[in-house]
């Protein structure tokens, strides 16, 4: 299943005017207040944007919701430690 593309209002990316320079990749607008508005209601204090091009060739922002996934425990360790306590009750 395809995540839904999520957008961070108040941002907008634009390409480039035809008459820009090489070195210019892209045009950014901010609506500050849109913007602020947005930013409080994620309630983070960081957002990753990515820039990305749509099929027709405009480029967008959206917001990067990829989380680290969490360590999984590694088996090995587990049976390790059952095995040790084992012995221990052993002796």
């Amino acid at each position: 299943m395809a995540k839904e593309t999520k957008f961070l209002n108040g941002f907008r990316v634009f390409s480039p005017r035809e008459s820009a320079p090489d070195f210019v990749k892209g045009e950014i607008l901010i609506n500050s207040m849109e913007l602020i508005g947005a930013i409080q209601a994620l309630g983070q204090d960081v957002i990753r944007l990515d820039i990305k091009e749509s099929l027709a060739g405009n480029l967008y922002a959206s917001i990067n919701e990829y989380q680290k996934p969490a360590p999984a425990e590694d088996a090995f360790s587990s049976v390790e430690s059952e095995s040790i306590t084992g012995i221990e009750e052993m002796f």
